[in-house]
């Protein structure tokens, strides 16, 4: 079975699991980053027209041809947290979303302009270097994590504003809403093996050539769209005078950056040639944000592609 024909089929047994409650429920292919695109059930509520909650079916499609749940299993799963959600409807009414209202949350993140030729052509950007500088609204913090929504060409007009205002509100929120984290891979990686030797899962290996590293890993407290953060103004400035060197940029995926002094450039086409592959290997295809390196100029306080 198709994921597409999974899909339908899974939509024709929720319709019947909601005839008669008012809710409405359909399937779409939804448009993610990197142009990627993924299957959705989309449940309507009795008279909302702009609220509706929407799962995504990848993992219960992968479930369902390993044999690990039915679909009866699947579709009583999704009934219990549609339920949830619909608990969570008042909330997201309360919910305003003019401008004046979504000024303080709007940000911004920093994707492969390449990877997105069909989302960019629905949203306004900014060019950076060969990436793109997109923008987005912060709805609610859950215990789930954050809670966003997409800047549309269709609001941005709505709102009756331009990109570049845009960017100057994004450029104040951001830093705000996603305070920087920068950690040595040294720190990392103690964390991870003390965490390793905790629950008895010690790996065999050289860890000593691996923590002595040069690198540093750049991302936010958030842990999501982490590499946005060389976006920030001044913050790569800051990080070069503390360090005293200029920087090679790589990008691990959309959510961090590793940050490699330029006096270590020995190391630089290997450490490509890594992340390219760790990018073919284990990044999901919609966290894949660039497959080569980049580099700020301390002196001349630019960056560059390398």
């Amino acid at each position: 079975m198709t994921k597409g024909q999974f899909l339908e089929q899974l939509t024709k047994c929720l319709k019947e699991e909601y005839a008669g409650t008012g809710w409405d429920v359909e399937y779409d292919i939804l448009l993610k980053n990197n142009d990627i695109s993924k299957y959705a059930v989309v449940f309507s509520p009795p008279g909302e027209d702009n609220i509706t909650p929407t799962i995504y079916i990848e993992d219960y499609y992968e479930d369902y041809i390993a044999q690990k749940k039915t679909m009866s299993e699947i579709v009583e799963e999704i009934r219990l947290l549609a339920a949830e959600v619909q608990k969570q409807l008042p909330d997201y009414k309360e919910l305003a979303f003019d401008f004046e209202s979504c000024k303080p949350n709007i940000f911004f993140r920093l994707v492969s302009q390449e990877r997105n030729k069909k989302i960019l052509q629905e949203c306004p950007f900014l060019p950076f270097l060969d990436l793109a500088i997109t923008f987005h609204v912060v709805c609610r913090h859950t215990i789930r994590g954050v809670e966003t929504m997409n800047v549309t060409n269709m609001l941005m007009n709505y709102w009756q504003v331009g990109t570049q205002e845009l960017m100057q509100l994004a450029q104040v929120n951001t830093p705000r809403l996603f305070p920087v984290q920068l950690d040595s891979l040294e720190k990392m990686l103690v964390r991870c093996l003390t965490r390793e030797v905790e629950s008895g899962a010690e790996r065999e290996g050289d860890h000593d050539s691996l923590i002595h590293s040069p690198l540093l890993i750049l991302t936010n407290t958030k842990g999501t769209y982490g590499a946005s953060v060389i976006v920030y103004p001044d913050l790569m400035k800051k990080l070069s005078d503390q360090y005293n060197t200029s920087f090679y940029l790589i990008p691990s995926s959309v959510h961090e950056v590793l940050l490699l002094p330029e006096d270590s450039k020995d190391a630089l086409e290997g450490i490509s040639l890594m992340v390219s592959q760790v990018n073919l290997d284990y990044v999901r295809d919609e966290d894949v944000l660039s497959d080569h390196a980049y580099f700020y100029d301390r002196k001349e306080n630019r960056f560059l592609l390398k």
